[in-house]
């Protein structure tokens, strides 16, 4: 997936159902818990565009064992903001129901990266993927109502010539990983591999 990093920090409204930061019960009990979870770097600084603020999109869906006569399940899918960089900005996600708020954790690849030598910009050789991981943040990240995905995009150096991004697809309620891809190059070029694509 080829990356415009212009547009990488620009949330399009039309995709964004917001709620209002303020008097709002539920996004208060999620910072809360994102904070007693990840320390007070994410209550420390307000987020640097009004884009990248705290933002709730509702979700409505099925679950496979209910009974035809069950209503559809309901709940609000809450993006938290919690710190950020010179290109990077990290959230937290969380999910409301009537049960309560509960955090979101987005499986990912845990990965090697093999190079010519000792190099950091050296030409890769390889990339291997070693295991899962389980991440509660996620970096330049939104949701898109229209397909139900959640997309990250995590810049490694400021030109955007060294990557990872990854798509998860909200299913029943969780993030359901869909795609993971990885530019190592520092090239100066765009050049991502699919180390990770469901089936």
């Amino acid at each position: 997936m080829r990356i415009a990093w212009r547009t990488v920090l620009v949330v399009c409204a039309a995709f964004s159902a917001v709620f209002p930061a303020l008097a709002d019960e539920g996004l208060d009990k999620a910072r809360a818990m994102m904070v007693a979870m990840h320390g007070e770097r994410c209550a420390q600084n307000p987020p640097p565009d009004e884009d990248w603020a705290d933002r709730a999109w509702p979700l409505q869906w099925r679950d496979a064992f209910q009974a035809a006569d069950e209503p559809d399940r309901r709940a609000r899918l809450m993006r938290l903001y919690c710190d950020s960089g010179a290109y990077n900005v990290l959230h937290a996600w969380f999910v409301e129901t009537d049960e309560g708020v509960s955090p979101l954790a987005f499986a990912a690849p845990a990965f090697d990266v093999s190079r010519a030598t000792d190099e950091f910009d050296s030409a890769v050789t390889g990339i291997k993927v070693t295991g899962m991981l389980s991440e509660l943040m996620l970096v330049n990240s939104n949701y898109d109502p229209a397909s139900g995905m959640i997309a990250m995009a995590s810049m490694w150096r400021g030109i955007g010539d060294a990557f990872s991004t990854g798509e998860w697809r909200m299913v029943e309620g969780a993030p359901v990983l869909k795609t993971y891809e990885v530019d190592a190059s520092y090239d100066g070029e765009q050049t991502p591999r699919a180390i990770y694509k469901a089936e």
